[in-house]
């Protein structure tokens, strides 16, 4: 146990002990993770054994990076603290919740936490190890076929319909718990890194407005790489990005936020085959990696998972793909006595999709590259050592033929379905 810091060797101690191990062992190794897991964190797996028995508990320890340089460009323990607070306090809350109305798709597609630290440089979270219990990555460098979509799409509108439940029906206590995690970390310290030298300018409305698109212009730098041989993809899209963030401001306070995920990417989406020979047809699925989650419109989870998974041919049916969200929403909500076609039309959910899929197209423009990439995602901490900026995307003119391909399937689908119109 050498390798563990005190406050988490207690953690471990306390883990033994609550499930009656006599006398432990811990062997801690680092392959917890395949190349393209993960993004802020270190991540270790663990094998918490029983001496005197057979009993073990395979164990995945993510742990905070300690760099201070990266601290100060990344909300690192913001991220820490809020997945931790998502685990211990939000995620037992809408079990109970969902217990409580014998809801009969009970969302629970997450590893469970056994133990945490949340002492600062020293973030740590103890969970579950998925892999060891038959989870694992598709391949995310190809898109998600029909069923991987279907099961993903469900199990958001699950997870989604559990905040409108609470909302509806216990009010106080949805806002109580979703109170912490209503503001998007990565924008207030964004904002905050880039005005440190002129703050009283950043608070006005002009400078704000000013903020976001500076952010989105970084975001969709390498979108712009990607697209360069097509100048009338390029022209179209510009006259797009000082309005990217048109009707996002405030997305937190509406009527029909809820808690969501938010980084949807397929390396954080875990699913479990019953038969190993039919990797096309999933039966399972556990969703990771919750540090930015927040308080938004569904559709920012649903624009950014298809945005980044879904091929071409997908993308054109996003309409099905809606339908199907919208048919696992009402299943869903009827379980808690709510009538869905009255509380939240079909049709004003379409609204929606055309007014809030430009987040996910933002997010969708940076994280495609990260997923379609062969190698291991950046390595922020030695990149913020290096003097570099971890928000800026590397100019580079090597990417991939696929990923350039792909951007361009989007951004025609964006451009031609008129997304980012206001």
């Amino acid at each position: 146990m050498e390798t563990l810091i005190p406050e988490v060797q207690k953690e471990i101690e306390k883990i033994a002990k609550n499930h009656d191990f006599e006398k432990f062992t811990i062997d801690i190794t680092n392959t917890a993770s395949d190349a393209g897991d993960g993004y802020i964190g270190v991540i270790e797996a663990g094998c918490l054994k029983d001496e005197n028995t057979d009993k073990k508990i395979n164990l995945v320890l993510k742990k905070a990076p300690t760099s201070i340089n990266l601290r100060k460009q990344f909300p690192v323990r913001e991220a820490f603290t809020r997945e931790i607070y998502i685990y211990e306090k939000l995620f037992p809350e809408f079990l109970s919740f969902q217990t409580e109305h014998n809801v009969t798709k009970i969302f629970n597609n997450f590893p469970k936490l056994y133990g945490c630290v949340e002492d600062e440089y020293k973030e740590t979270l103890i969970m579950e190890n998925l892999k060891e219990s038959g989870f694992k990555l598709a391949d995310r460098t190809k898109p998600f076929d029909a069923n991987h979509l279907n099961l993903v799409i469900r199990t958001y509108a699950k997870l989604h319909a559990v905040s409108y439940g609470m909302k509806k029906l216990e009010p106080e206590k949805f806002k109580l718990l979703s109170e912490r995690i209503s503001i998007n970390i990565m924008m207030i310290h964004r904002d905050q890194a880039r005005n440190a030298e002129r703050e009283e300018t950043s608070k006005s409305e002009e400078g704000q407005k000013e903020n976001r698109n500076m952010m989105g212009a970084a975001l969709l730098k390498s979108c712009f790489n990607a697209i360069k041989d097509r100048p009338d993809l390029t022209s179209e899209l510009q006259k797009c990005v000082k309005n990217i963030f048109a009707h996002t401001t405030d997305i937190n306070k509406e009527k029909y936020a809820v808690v969501i995920h938010s980084d949807c990417w397929s390396a954080n989406l875990l699913f479990k085959y019953e038969d190993e020979s039919k990797p096309c047809l999933p039966t399972d699925i556990s969703i990771i990696d919750w540090q930015t989650s927040l308080v938004s419109n569904p559709m920012h989870d649903i624009s950014y998972f298809l945005f980044v998974t879904a091929g071409k041919e997908d993308l054109n049916n996003y309409k099905g793909y809606l339908r199907t969200y919208y048919q696992a929403l009402c299943e869903n909500l009827n379980d808690f006595g709510i009538e869905a076609e009255s509380f939240y039309p079909f049709e004003l959910l379409e609204q929606h999709w055309k007014r809030y899929s430009r987040i996910g197209f933002l997010m969708s423009s940076s994280m495609l590259r990260q997923s379609l990439s062969t190698t291991k995602t950046r390595d922020l901490s030695q990149m913020a050592d290096n003097g570099q900026n971890v928000f800026d995307e590397e100019d580079s003119d090597d990417d991939s033929e696929l990923y350039k391909q792909r951007m361009i399937d989007l951004v025609e689908f964006i451009i031609e379905n008129k997304f980012l119109e206001i």
